[in-house]
C-alpha cells in the first residue's frame, strides 16, 4: 500500500499507476501543479508545470539561446560573469587572472584546447572549502570528477596504469 502524492489517500498501486497516484484525476492534477525554478542564465525566478520540473532550466527561449552560445559575446559578458559570481563568489576578472597565470593552459595536462560545450576552461575548486585550485580542460575536469577528488583513488589509478 502506498499514499497518493496529491491527495495522500492510501491505495494499492496498479501496473499503470506507477505507484504515485491513486487515480487519473490525481495524475492530471499533478501535471497542473506548478513549481518555482531559477533560470540558469539570468537567475530570475519562473514557474513551470510539475511535469517539466526536471527539464526546465531557462525562463525563456532567449535565455536558452544566450547560454547555448548562439550569442556568445553577450553570454561571455553577462551570464558567465553572473555564473562565477553566484557559484564561486568571484568576478570574471578573477577567472581571467587565473587564465593568464596558467598561460591559457589546463593546470593538469597543459593543453590550450579547453573542449566541452562552451569551449572554455572549467574553474576547479575544492568542494569542501570552496578554494579555487585552477583552470582545467573538460577532460581533466571530468576525470577529477569521476574520482570525486579523492587522492587515494587517483594514486591507485596511477599505480594501475603504470603496471
Amino acid at each position: 500500500m502506498q499514499f497518493c502524492k496529491i491527495c495522500n489517500l492510501a491505495f494499492v498501486p496498479t501496473p499503470n499507476s506507477q505507484g504515485k497516484f491513486c487515480s487519473q484525476q490525481c495524475y492530471r492534477a499533478s501535471r497542473d501543479k506548478s513549481i518555482n525554478k531559477i533560470c540558469k542564465y539570468c537567475f530570475s525566478e519562473f514557474q513551470v508545470p510539475a511535469a517539466r520540473d526536471k527539464t526546465a532550466k531557462y525562463c525563456s527561449w532567449e535565455c536558452k539561446q544566450q547560454i547555448s552560445g548562439k550569442n556568445h559575446e553577450n553570454w561571455r559578458g553577462g551570464s558567465q560573469a553572473s555564473w562565477y559570481r553566484h557559484t564561486y563568489s568571484i568576478e570574471l576578472e578573477d577567472y581571467d587572472k587565473v587564465f593568464h597565470v596558467q598561460n591559457g593552459r589546463c593546470a593538469i595536462c597543459l593543453t590550450d584546447m579547453p573542449g566541452g560545450n562552451h569551449n572554455r576552461f572549467h574553474l576547479d575548486h575544492d568542494h569542501v572549502t570552496g578554494k579555487i585550485r585552477g583552470l582545467l580542460c573538460a577532460t581533466c575536469n571530468l576525470g577529477l570528477g569521476y574520482f570525486k577528488d579523492n587522492p587515494i583513488h587517483l594514486m591507485q589509478a596511477l599505480h594501475y596504469i603504470l603496471k
